[in-house]
């Protein structure tokens, strides 16, 4: 809906369990800060408005919700969650050089807090230490001092663009070649950490959502903070500011339970 409102979309979604005849949304996908606007305002609707919304958003009629393009602040998330008893934000990573190359799958245990997940099929990934420069192997993610080895996501395969339109020049800075002969890697400049999560990557969301996850960290040389020998992701600090304004969930649940 453009302008956006958030009460226009909250009441375009509770439409069909209002007795409106126009058909439920099933499909969502959102930036963060969207997410954060619908909650602020879902308090001031009608209750029985509010009682529609949050059926309209609960996972039997709402397939997938999706939150994209910047970090989604756990608070956000887990209030989304509760809201809409129990739909859970699936989170991936994309850019417009590669569409969506990473994501989280749709099993609700193959979407950790933090994580954009797995590469999509077709897909290769790998990362490159920001110090080093060395491809980071499985197995090789801490260092030898026990720290998590940051990396830059460089990506490969047929969903990947061939070039920058009329300059050459970002084109070739864009790409590394790798002497394995399978083609060249594109350099997407976002710095991730691969962490195992034991409670996924099972493929519960398919053969391709299987082992360690990816965590973004920030743009390389501008989102890595370093501080007293450490590094901090510019990503994480701001979810930690936002948590201190997050909605509190309780303010958000109407009295009246909805009838199943």
């Amino acid at each position: 809906m453009y302008p956006f409102n958030p009460t226009a979309v909250w009441n375009r979604l509770a439409a069909p369990f209002l007795s409106d005849n126009r058909s439920k949304i099933t499909f969502l996908t959102a930036v963060p800060t969207i997410y954060s606007r619908l909650m602020s305002t879902f308090q001031d609707l009608e209750p029985q408005t509010q009682n529609a919304a949050r059926e309209a958003i609960s996972p039997r009629n709402m397939r997938l919700n999706i939150s994209g393009s910047a970090a989604l602040p756990t608070p956000t998330k887990k209030a989304w969650q509760d809201l809409s008893n129990g739909n859970v934000l699936l989170e991936r990573y994309g850019m417009t050089e590669v569409g969506m190359a990473i994501s989280c799958g749709l099993d609700f245990s193959d979407r950790i807090d933090g994580s954009v997940g797995w590469p999509l099929p077709s897909v290769e990934i790998r990362l490159v230490d920001t110090d080093t420069n060395e491809v980071i192997q499985p197995g090789e993610e801490i260092d030898s001092a026990g720290r998590e080895r940051e990396g830059e996501i460089q990506l490969r395969g047929p969903t990947i663009f061939r070039e920058y339109w009329g300059n050459p020049a970002a084109t070739k800075e864009a790409f590394v070649s790798d002497p394995d002969g399978k083609g060249k890697w594109f350099k997407t400049g976002d710095v991730a950490t691969r962490q195992t999560v034991q409670a996924s990557g099972h493929g519960a969301s398919g053969p391709w959502a299987k082992g360690p996850m990816y965590f973004i960290r920030g743009r390389k040389g501008v989102d890595i903070i370093k501080t007293g020998g450490e590094k901090v992701s510019a990503l994480e600090v701001e979810r930690e500011l936002l948590s201190l304004y997050a909605v509190p969930v309780r303010s958000l649940i109407p009295a009246c339970p909805i009838r199943e």
